[in-house]
């Protein structure tokens, strides 16, 4: 429900259907479980190796996402250390996704 909630908050269901969003709690599986992330694969039908996955929590997104062959950016908003950094992107500001995105999308990455 409280995930449900910041959906709704963030005005998301206006863009999406509630199918459309996957939420782990009503799954059952949380990341960085693999099953969540081929349950995006299966639903979306989504080829790994052309997914990006965009994430502030690294040992939660950046290695769930690094586990199943889906390219990932690193939104490090904390200080958060790793010891090797396997995200393909990283990046510490809104403003810094900001332009990244649009590069990839420009540049076709």
């Amino acid at each position: 429900m409280h995930q449900r909630n910041k959906i709704k908050n963030l005005g998301l269901n206006a863009y999406f259907r509630p199918e459309e969003i996957i939420v782990s709690g009503e799954e059952g599986i949380a990341k960085p479980d693999e099953g969540i992330f081929h349950l995006a694969e299966k639903r979306f039908r989504i080829t790994p190796t052309k997914t990006w996955y965009i994430g502030d929590s690294y040992s939660n997104d950046i290695v769930g996402a690094s586990k199943v062959g889906w390219n990932s950016i690193w939104f490090q908003t904390s200080n958060e250390k790793v010891e090797k950094n396997i995200a393909t992107k990283t990046v510490s500001s809104m403003l810094e996704l900001k332009y990244l995105l649009i590069d990839m999308i420009n540049y076709g990455h």
